[in-house]
């Protein structure tokens, strides 16, 4: 049930839908030039990348890097970058965040983890029955993993599962030293999931985004790039609450 509120209520974290709903008050009220006045105040500062990489940074840093050590049993990657509708074991389509599943292989290749766990199925709600994770699996072989050395995760659909799935794997394997790789704006909520579960991890947040150098005066003028840094921060910080409030993360 979680899963499925969570997913419907993912529309409600897109900024462009307050935008709209103001916009339609702003119609029905006699006075609207509050309305309107308060749908552009938003709506600029929102797609300003001065704001939109500021909000981007507050989330990317909220979790420093661990000092990597030499030696790890694991590896632990989420997926969270493939568009699974138009990849395949023969071709692979990623929408965004390789650098998870690039920086797990670079760790196996310097041998500094003895196995690299890939977790993750299918996120979404009408589940299309193939599995990140394999699918990924695969590419990291092609990339130089050895086989024996790739544990899979294939039914995780959100981080929370992630984690309960994870923890099977090392607990089967008696796995004591966990290294955990994700998008940095996501590493806040994932160490949390894996708290509660009662796993230990050292931190390697990757796939950084935020910039925040002034450049130039396109910096302070709207964009859709940074629209979407605004909607990615509004939604990772909704979740980040949702997951502490139902008990699903434990942050402290």
């Amino acid at each position: 049930m979680f899963f499925i509120i969570s997913k419907v209520l993912t529309v409600f974290t897109d900024p462009l839908v307050y935008i709209l709903l103001l916009a339609f008050i702003g119609v029905l009220k006699f006075k609207k030039r509050i309305f309107s006045f308060a749908l552009f105040l938003i709506f600029y500062l929102i797609s300003t990348p001065v704001v939109s990489q500021r909000l981007l940074f507050s989330l990317e840093h909220l979790k420093s890097p661990s000092l990597v050590e030499k030696q790890y049993d694991a590896v632990v990657v989420l997926s969270g970058m493939l568009n699974l509708n138009m990849s395949s074991s023969n071709t692979i389509e990623f929408e965004g965040a390789v650098d998870r599943v690039l920086s797990g292989i670079g760790i196996m290749r310097s041998k500094t983890a003895n196995y690299l766990i890939l977790s993750g199925g299918d996120g979404s709600l009408i589940q299309k029955g193939r599995s990140e994770a394999s699918l990924l699996a695969d590419f990291s072989e092609k990339m130089g993993v050895t086989k024996d050395r790739i544990l899979v995760d294939q039914d995780s659909r959100n981080t929370f599962e992630n984690a309960v799935n994870t923890k099977k794997i090392i607990d089967e394997h008696q796995f004591k030293k966990i290294l955990l790789i994700t998008s940095a704006f996501h590493m806040f909520r994932a160490q949390g999931c894996f708290n509660r579960v009662g796993i230990k991890v050292d931190l390697l947040p990757v796939d950084f985004g935020a910039n925040l150098t002034i450049s130039d005066f396109r910096y302070f003028l709207p964009s859709s790039d940074a629209l979407s840094s605004s909607n990615r921060f509004i939604h990772e910080a909704i979740g980040i609450i949702a997951y502490g409030l139902s008990g699903k993360a434990r942050y402290f």
